[in-house]
C-alpha cells in the first residue's frame, strides 16, 4: 500500500518542479517555490497529531479515498485548463491569476510532503518538532529552487517541458483513478509506524530518479546523434 503510495507522492513531486520549470523568470521561480515550501510549517499542527497507523486507518476508508481522488482529479483538469493561459504567458502578458492558477500542485505532492514529514518527526530525536518543520520547509525551497534551474538548464527546449508536465499530469490522473479501485480490494488495515519502510521508499525514489536520468540521456544522445547526422550528410 505504502509503495503506491510513494511512488504517486514523487509523480506529484515531478510534476509540480516541472511546471515550475515553465515559468520565465528566476524570480517567479523563487517565489513559487517559497511559497509552496512552506507546506510543512501549515502541515506542521496536524502532523503533530498523526501518525502512520492513522493515515493507513483513513486510507482504508473507500469513501474517504474516492473523495480525495475525486478533488485530485479535479485540480488536475483545472491546472490543465489554466496551463494554456502559461502557454500565452511564454509568447505574451497574460492575468497573473490564471498563470497561477495554472501551477496547483498535485494532492499527492502534498501527501508526499506530508509522510517525509511524518517519517522525519518519527526518526529524528533531540530537535523541537518545529525546527524539524522549519528545517524540511527550507530543504523543500532549496531542492524545488536547485531542480528547477537544473531543468531548465538540461531540457532548454520549453514545448519539452511543457510535454513531460502533461505526462506526469496524465500519470496523476491514471493514479487517481486507480488507488480507489486497489483499495476497494483491501479490508480495514491496521499498520504498524514500522510497516512504512524508509528503505522501500528511497529505493522507489531512486528508481523514478534513475528512469528520468536514462530518458535526459537517450535526449542528449538523440539531439548529438542528429547534429552529427546533419553534419556527416552535408
Amino acid at each position: 500500500m505504502w509503495v503506491l503510495v510513494v511512488f504517486l507522492g514523487i509523480v506529484g513531486s515531478l510534476h509540480f518542479i516541472f511546471n515550475v520549470s515553465l515559468l520565465d523568470k528566476r524570480t517567479n521561480v523563487f517565489l513559487t517555490s517559497f511559497f509552496f515550501s512552506l507546506i510543512p510549517l501549515i502541515l506542521h499542527s496536524f502532523a503533530l497529531t498523526t501518525n502512520f497507523n492513522v493515515i493507513s486507518e483513513q486510507m482504508s476508508n473507500l469513501e474517504l479515498t474516492s473523495g480525495i481522488c475525486a478533488i485530485e482529479i479535479a485540480l488536475i483538469f483545472i491546472a490543465t485548463y489554466f496551463s494554456k493561459d502559461m502557454i500565452s504567458g511564454h509568447f505574451q502578458k497574460t492575468d497573473k491569476l490564471k498563470r497561477f492558477l495554472s501551477l496547483i500542485p498535485s494532492l499527492f505532492f502534498i501527501v508526499g510532503i506530508l509522510i517525509l514529514h511524518l517519517w522525519l518527526f518519527h526518526t529524528i530525536s533531540g530537535i523541537s518538532y518545529f525546527r524539524i518543520s522549519l528545517m524540511l520547509s527550507v530543504s523543500i525551497l532549496i531542492i524545488i529552487f536547485a531542480l528547477v534551474a537544473f531543468i531548465q538548464w538540461a531540457l532548454k527546449d520549453w514545448t519539452l517541458r511543457l510535454e513531460l508536465k502533461t505526462m506526469l499530469s496524465s500519470l496523476l490522473m491514471m493514479g487517481a483513478m486507480v488507488l480507489p479501485i486497489f483499495f476497494q480490494n483491501i479490508s480495514i488495515i491496521q499498520i504498524e509506524e514500522s510497516a512504512f519502510n524508509f528503505m522501500e521508499a528511497s529505493v522507489i525514489f531512486m528508481a523514478t530518479i534513475a528512469i528520468c536520468l536514462i530518458g535526459f540521456i537517450n535526449y542528449k544522445y538523440q539531439i548529438t546523434k542528429n547534429i552529427w547526422n546533419h553534419f556527416t550528410k552535408s
